[in-house]
C-alpha cells in the first residue's frame, strides 16, 4: 500500500472520495476534508493506487489543562471498490503509528467500538474525558492512550481547527 500525507492537489479527489463513501453526510465531511487538508492542526493521510482509494485524518486536541499532545481521529473513509481489502485498517495503523513516532499522548475515536477496539481503542480510555459536543451515541466515545491523563475527575476535550464544530459530531 502507498500511503502518503494529502496535498492540496488531492482536495478534489479526496471530497468525490468521501462524498461517495459518506451517503447524506458526504457534503459535511467534503467541507470538512477540504478545510483540513490546509489547516495547521490537521492532518490527512490517504492511500493512493491509481487514485485514491481511502483516507484518514487527525484533528489536534487538548484535555483540560493538560496541553497538547492529543489528537482525534476523524474522518476515516475508503471508497466503496476499495472496501475489503484492508485499506482502512492500515490507514488507522499507519495515522496512530506516525502520531505516536510525533511525541503524541493519545487518540480519541468517536466510532463503532468493535471495529476500533481493534487498533487499541476503549471506552474506559475515554471515560474520565467528555467529549467536545454531545453524542448521539455515547459509547462510541473511545481513547487509544499512550501516556494517562493526568487529571482527577471528569474533563473535557477540546479539538482544534475545522473539527471544531457541533454538527460534525
Amino acid at each position: 500500500m502507498n500511503i502518503r500525507f494529502a496535498t492540496q492537489k488531492d482536495t478534489t479527489e479526496m471530497c468525490a472520495l468521501v462524498q461517495e463513501a459518506f451517503g447524506e453526510e458526504g457534503d459535511l465531511i467534503s467541507e470538512l476534508v477540504a478545510e483540513m487538508v490546509s489547516a495547521e492542526d490537521s492532518l490527512i493521510w490517504v492511500e493512493e493506487n491509481s487514485g485514491i482509494r481511502g483516507l484518514v485524518g487527525a484533528s489536534r486536541a487538548r484535555v483540560g489543562s493538560e496541553g497538547e499532545g492529543f489528537w482525534v481521529l476523524a474522518p476515516l473513509g475508503v471508497s466503496s471498490v476499495s472496501q475489503g481489502l484492508g485499506i482502512g485498517g492500515a490507514l488507522v495503523r499507519h495515522c496512530l503509528q506516525e502520531l505516536r513516532n510525533a511525541g503524541a499522548h493519545g487518540v480519541f475515536v468517536y466510532g463503532d467500538p468493535g471495529y476500533y477496539g481493534r487498533f487499541g481503542f476503549s471506552v474506559e480510555d475515554a471515560s474520565p474525558v467528555k467529549a467536545p459536543f454531545d453524542l448521539e451515541f455515547p459509547e462510541g466515545w473511545q481513547a487509544l492512550l499512550w501516556k494517562p491523563i493526568e487529571s482527577e475527575g471528569s474533563t473535557s476535550l477540546r479539538v482544534t481547527g475545522p473539527l471544531d464544530k457541533p454538527d460534525l459530531w
